[in-house]
């Protein structure tokens, strides 16, 4: 059996791919993230893509003092490189410790929309569930003795 040989910008785009999808989270529609500070928006500027206001959920209202605490962003490109490589170990792995330190207020602050037009800022325990998604696809590829041939549809 020919096994696939991944650069590591094709072992990026699997994983910045599974996130655009998420398919371990319930109604998702899409990933959203909002800077802790203005000053730290103003650090990683290219971080940040389409603005989006809504109202988000009690849990969300309570994290973040300064004035865009309503404001969400979708994560550009560059954004979920970094996520992945910091985050992800280039591809496949998940290290929820890092998830909660960065993605919690750190670097940002991480939620996700649902196709009901709620955001729902992510925890502990969806960090968990990203994780056990991607250890089983790792599982799953190690199985059948190769990663798959891989086309993202999302660019």
């Amino acid at each position: 059996m020919a096994t696939s040989v991944l650069t590591d910008d094709q072992k990026i785009a699997i994983a910045i791919d599974a996130h655009l999808d998420a398919p371990w989270i319930p109604n998702f529609k899409t990933f959203l993230i909002r800077p802790p500070t203005a000053e730290r928006k103003k650090e990683h500027e290219d971080w940040y893509g389409d603005q989006i206001t809504a109202t988000v959920s009690q849990e969300c209202q309570h994290h973040g003092a300064y004035d865009e605490m309503y404001r969400w962003y979708v994560p550009t490109l560059e954004f979920w490189r970094v996520h992945v490589r910091s985050l992800h170990g280039g591809c496949l792995e998940c290290d929820v410790k890092r998830h909660v330190e960065l993605l919690t207020g750190q670097e940002v602050f991480y939620a996700y929309s649902t196709w009901d037009k709620e955001i729902i800022q992510e925890t502990q325990e969806d960090f968990q569930a990203e994780a056990m998604f991607f250890e089983n696809k790792r599982r799953l590829w190690s199985d059948i003795g190769h990663i798959p041939r891989f086309q993202s549809p999302h660019y």
